[in-house]
């Protein structure tokens, strides 16, 4: 039959999953293959009192998968010579847009869109942010890191979104990247 192999790799593969990798290398545990007088196969840990096949596993080839760290968003600038010898050094405020993602689609049902910046530095109490969507400014500069944008059904296609990071004086400190993103809408007026 067909099914037998298949159903010796799908217990394989649960084991295997599981986190008994190496059943084989391990003290005290085997695997055992027992088929009965009609021919179905079972699979048991436990060794039986007639004959069975003991079952070899192959070892899995695990990679860890990568954590991600916040820290590790923006990379740690080199201290300047100011900053080595104890002085006070102008702060490099990088923001970055985190949300929409570049490329994202936005469907007809979403009725308003999150924009989201995150900063490499601490912002400052008297900092602002100005978002701008198309180019064109969305309200006035404000101190929070997002702002929700309502979506109507005549706003469709590519759209890009930027942030400027201003500071008390209104005067640009810093600004993010462009992101685009899509706005799927039904057709018609």
């Amino acid at each position: 039959m067909r099914l037998r192999p298949l159903i010796f790799l799908a217990l394989a593969f649960i084991l295997t999953c599981a986190g008994t990798t190496n059943l084989a290398n391990a003290a005290n545990d085997e695997l055992y293959k027992i088929v009965d007088k009609d021919g179905n196969i079972t699979f048991s840990d436990t060794s039986p009192k007639n004959g069975a096949e003991v079952v070899q596993l192959k070892t899995t080839n695990v990679q860890q998968g990568y954590k991600s760290n916040e820290s590790t968003r923006f990379k740690q600038q080199p201290k300047s010579d100011a900053q080595k010898k104890g002085k006070k050094a102008k702060t490099d405020y990088q923001i970055q847009i985190t949300a929409p993602h570049e490329g994202q689609k936005i469907g007809p049902v979403q009725k308003s869109i999150d924009i989201q910046v995150s900063s490499a530095n601490p912002l400052l109490p008297e900092h602002r942010i100005q978002f701008l969507l198309n180019g064109q400014a969305i309200g006035s500069p404000s101190p929070a890191l997002n702002i929700q944008v309502p979506l109507s059904i005549k706003m469709r296609g590519k759209k890009s979104v930027t942030a400027i990071l201003l500071d008390a004086q209104g005067q640009r400190v810093s600004h993010s990247q462009t992101v685009n993103f899509y706005i799927i809408r039904p057709g018609g007026n």
